[in-house]
């Protein structure tokens, strides 16, 4: 609030999407100058900032210029469907990799899209590749459809529409992987929910995502096409890199946890 702030409050940090995806309007240009206006003068006001990874803290010293002193990152838990019981999702392929989340640009669906068409294209076989969430009506979607019939793969690729979480449990627990190379993540959940499930990861280096799957999944560039492409092709082929990694997600979910992260607040919130 620009008058009548709190005297002490403290600002949560999850991401700056807005700030490398937009579409260069003139609307959405005075938008994000009004958004930078009040969060730089949020910053300043805040008795401390938390992050949610040292990502978004390193952009929040980056685009803002605020001291790292005033900065304290609280990872977020996991959603553990993991404890649900798997509801079957009809007519799902014998083998296949998934993706989860909204379909919006940050997310490459695009680039995973092109990556498995050339892993098709090389290598026979019948692995498909599963999208779940709801398929909104966007040009964004509609450019995923235009990636898929230029590369003929609509007996490949599947989107489920909505599901319920029973269903993404099924989903989760029966992928060959999950495939998450999204551009811009502030956490990102997905490969924590995967790892819980026993299902390894391919998801990207850049930003959080890398810092919390750490060296339990298959880091790749999301820029790079051929490198996710590779990716999905060593997961495929390798039984022993899968059970692998698999082992090391077991360990590395225990590594995040609401309990902690409750704790964490409330240690911040009683400091003086």
């Amino acid at each position: 609030p620009l008058f009548f702030a709190p005297k002490n409050y403290y600002v949560l940090v999850y991401d700056f999407a807005y700030k490398y995806f937009f579409t260069g309007t003139l609307k959405e240009s005075l938008k994000n100058r009004y958004t930078d206006f009040l969060t730089s003068i949020s910053f300043r006001r805040a008795k401390k900032i938390v992050s949610i990874s040292n990502a978004t803290r390193d952009e929040i010293v980056k685009f803002f210029k605020i001291s790292r002193d005033k900065i304290t990152t609280i990872y977020l838990g996991w959603t553990t469907i993991n404890d649900l019981e798997p509801e079957v999702f009809p007519n799902l392929p014998e083998s296949y990799y998934m993706f989860i989340g909204t379909l919006k640009e940050r997310k490459n669906v695009h680039r995973l899209l092109e990556a498995f068409a050339i892993f098709k294209k090389n290598n026979q076989n019948n692995c498909k590749l599963v999208i779940v969430g709801k398929k909104n009506i966007s040009p964004y979607v509609k450019n995923l459809e235009k990636i898929i019939d230029e590369n003929s793969l609509q007996d490949d690729v599947i989107f489920t529409g909505h599901v319920t979480d029973n269903q993404v449990a099924y989903v989760y627990k029966n992928a060959l992987a999950l495939t998450f190379p999204s551009q811009l993540e502030g956490f990102g959940m997905p490969p924590l929910e995967a790892m819980s499930f026993d299902t390894p990861v391919i998801t990207s280096s850049t930003t959080s995502l890398g810092e919390v799957a750490g060296d339990s999944a298959i880091l790749v560039d999301p820029t790079n096409i051929s490198e996710i492409s590779d990716a999905l092709k060593r997961m495929r082929a390798d039984d022993e890199l899968r059970a692998k990694l698999v082992e090391k997600g077991r360990e590395r979910i225990k590594a995040f946890s609401w309990d902690e992260s409750a704790e964490l607040y409330n240690n911040l919130f009683l400091e003086k």
